[in-house]
């Protein structure tokens, strides 16, 4: 490296150029950017950073918007209107007051009366807190006389807030409306062991759901950063249970970094930050570890990632030696308006003795003794089901692909627009282009070098004369083979194996079959395959040429289960006897 010029390390280069350190080491290798020994030379990140490959990388953050949580609204198409427009930043304390307001007294415009002197009910400090120096205006007016209410029955006035802040912020907070069925289920997983806390608490919804058990908000404490929030928590509480007045609320409810808690307590209970950045959900787990009582026992809804991606690997580890897992909830990716990450209910005991042993899940089964992996430490997973994953990982014979293959991505563009046509140029395979064994004739083409694109792989793996690709996010991964020398998206990967004695065709249908197929998802759960999880694959050896009458035989799935000692029957695989 020449000395003259000036360096800086890859977390400082990921952080100008708005990407992941594991984006700019690949940058790295592949000369996009200059440096080594961790740094990165200042002048080259300066210079991708104003380039056209980074523009959409942008456009995704700056999402300025809002995003309704139409989800949870109860056929009120005025207010999915509302929700719709939006509103400005000094109009939605506005709207806020006034729908509390409502909760209390019937009627339209009920904020005008407020602020007039007509309407007293006890909460006037919380409204003037909410409202700061915001006041009615003639747009507010016009929108002011829809009706509206929650369609679980929940936190009203977090649904509109939610609904309106735009998605940037929302983001940035790592905030999502909790609606009331999972509250309440969490509520009631948890038990009610004294004083309750929420450190995340929002708009109240999981303390809503805890007073609504214990019939009192007495005892109920939750803390927050978002101060709108912290208001609209109080507000909800009071309006529930105004025979307690107000005082307690400002000392129950805090606006307060959950991180600055030094109180210890017998239940906690809540929605940790996630979405964006799931890494903040496993700072909030293990801070709540240290902060409960032996004995005591949280609930959060966390991320599905924090169970099973490798980064929170000491996450887990520190959640199973300090807690007994007492149940798992697998929520339904719909469980957040416009979050597609799938979620679970997780609660914990924080013991002497920690462990899986005795954890329901789904309220169906109960997990036995088993030795965790820490890897992915998926929980959806019956005894039956771990011992048949555990046979097949002793599959005799068995080679893998870690050390025998080449992986490569696909191309990354840095957008489409312009290098990619409809008509002609390179042919690209795309993810939505493969079905196991099969590739549609390709509808897209690169017009340009791939030099010009973000990312690539060697021109020799795109060239190899038999590479498998496959698509690597959904349900399970699809595997087909490609002979034509073709590129692919960054929806497709590469595998080229280089196991001597391993045909291709054989290769591609252990990949594709039931067995393969249940020991992936029951492993690791995943929605994206990656590289490490394929590798940990057995992939059970047989004669050359019976390899190649597997391949081509119609009973081909059936075939490879028997390899493994195990049957399919219709998408269940059981223990062959």
């Amino acid at each position: 490296m020449d000395r003259a010029e000036k360096y800086i390390n890859i977390n400082e280069a990921a952080a100008i150029l708005e990407v992941t350190a594991a984006t700019v080491k690949n940058w790295l290798r592949l000369g996009r950017l200059r440096g080594g020994d961790g740094l990165v030379l200042v002048s080259d990140a300066e210079a991708l950073k104003e380039s056209h490959l980074l523009q959409s990388r942008r456009n995704k953050s700056n999402l300025t918007a809002a995003a309704p949580c139409s989800h949870y609204v109860k056929g009120h198409t005025e207010l999915k209107k509302l929700l719709r427009n939006g509103l400005g930043e000094s109009e939605l304390p506005v709207l806020l007051a006034e729908a509390a307001l409502r909760a209390v007294s019937s009627g339209v415009d009920r904020l005008d009366a407020f602020l007039s002197g007509g309407l007293n009910f006890g909460g006037e400090k919380l409204i003037h807190d909410l409202l700061g120096e915001a006041r009615p205006t003639e747009s507010t007016k016009k929108i002011t006389s829809a009706q509206w209410e929650a369609g679980d029955g929940g936190d009203t006035l977090g649904l509109i807030y939610m609904s309106l802040l735009p998605l940037n912020r929302r983001r940035a907070l790592g905030a999502y409306y909790t609606g009331a069925r999972i509250a309440r289920m969490a509520v009631e997983r948890l038990g009610l062991k004294g004083p309750v806390f929420d450190p995340c608490c929002g708009s109240g919804s999981f303390l809503l759901a805890t007073a609504e058990a214990l019939g009192s908000p007495l005892g109920l404490y939750g803390t927050d950063i978002d101060p709108t929030a912290v208001r609209l928590a109080r507000l909800n509480l009071y309006i529930r249970y105004p025979e307690y007045g107000t005082e307690y609320l400002y000392e129950s409810i805090r606006e307060q970094s959950f991180f600055d808690e030094k109180r210890h307590w017998n239940a906690i209970i809540g929605n940790p930050p996630w979405g964006g950045r799931p890494e903040r959900s496993g700072a909030f787990l293990t801070h709540a570890l240290g902060l409960l009582n032996e004995g005591g026992r949280l609930a959060f809804v966390l991320p599905q990632s924090l169970l099973t991606t490798k980064m929170h690997a000491p996450v887990r580890r520190e959640l199973l030696e300090r807690a007994r897992l007492v149940s798992a909830d697998y929520l339904k990716t719909d469980g957040f308006d416009g979050v597609y990450c799938p979620s679970v209910l997780l609660t914990a005991e924080k013991c002497s003795r920690p462990g899986l042993g005795g954890c329901v899940v789904n309220s169906e089964f109960t997990i036995g003794r088993r030795e965790p992996d820490l890897r992915c430490l998926n929980l959806d997973v019956t005894d039956e089901e771990y011992g048949l994953l555990t046979k097949m990982r002793r599959t005799k014979n068995a080679v893998y692909l870690k050390g025998n293959a080449v992986f490569a991505l696909g191309i990354v563009t840095g957008g489409n627009g312009g290098v990619i046509s409809n008509s002609s140029g390179r042919p690209l395979i795309r993810g939505t282009d493969i079905s196991p064994f099969e590739i549609r004739e390709p509808s897209a083409f690169l017009t340009c070098d791939v030099t010009r694109c973000q990312q690539w792989a060697p021109a020799e793996v795109y060239s190899a004369p038999e590479k498998i690709v496959y698509r690597f996010i959904g349900k399970r991964p699809v595997f087909a083979v490609d002979r034509q020398g073709r590129l692919t998206l960054n929806s497709c990967n590469i595998i080229i194996p280089r196991i001597e004695g391993l045909d291709t065709d054989y290769l591609t249908a252990v990949l594709n079959s039931s067995a393969v197929g249940f020991f992936l998802e029951k492993s690791f759960a995943a929605r994206k395959w990656l590289r490490w999880m394929l590798e940990e694959v057995p992939i059970p050896m047989a004669p050359l040429p019976l390899q190649r009458e597997i391949a081509a035989s119609d009973d081909w799935d059936e075939r490879i289960g028997e390899l493994y000692g195990v049957a399919i029957n219709n998408g269940r695989s059981d223990i062959l006897s």
